[in-house]
């Protein structure tokens, strides 16, 4: 279990508190690692990201798809990436699509990405693994 990654949504996390703390605090108990997605979209704060029993954030589309033209986004990203290390959390950039993201991503210290850049959706059987 410990590969498996189980993702939830900002946004569940927070409107549902106390049960989702209790239920991922479970799923960890059982080994399985926990994501928070879409990460800066919902009601963020940081007493829930403290409190929440998560492994890893994953980076909102919305700022990665800014960081060439907007410096907020870009600033945000790097906070977001700076809080992550603080609290030992792994970081992924969702919808990485170009060179200058992923150069920024990697310059501000985020080792995963998901995105175009790095493969498109496909079929199970056209998968390489």
């Amino acid at each position: 279990a410990s590969r498996i990654v189980l993702e939830i949504t900002e946004t569940a996390a927070v409107q549902f508190f106390e049960e989702s703390c209790r239920k991922l605090q479970a799923l960890k108990e059982m080994g399985f690692r926990i994501a928070l997605d879409d990460f800066g979209t919902g009601h963020s704060s940081l007493n829930y990201l403290m409190q929440l029993p998560v492994d890893m954030i994953k980076i909102d589309r919305s700022f990665i798809g800014r960081i060439g033209e907007n410096r907020k986004s870009r600033e945000i990203v790097r906070l977001a990436l700076d809080i992550a290390s603080t609290l030992e959390l792994e970081t992924v950039a969702e919808g990485v699509e170009t060179t200058e993201q992923m150069n920024f991503l990697i310059e501000n210290g985020c080792r995963s990405v998901q995105g175009y850049l790095t493969g498109q959706p496909a079929p199970l059987g056209e998968l390489v693994v």
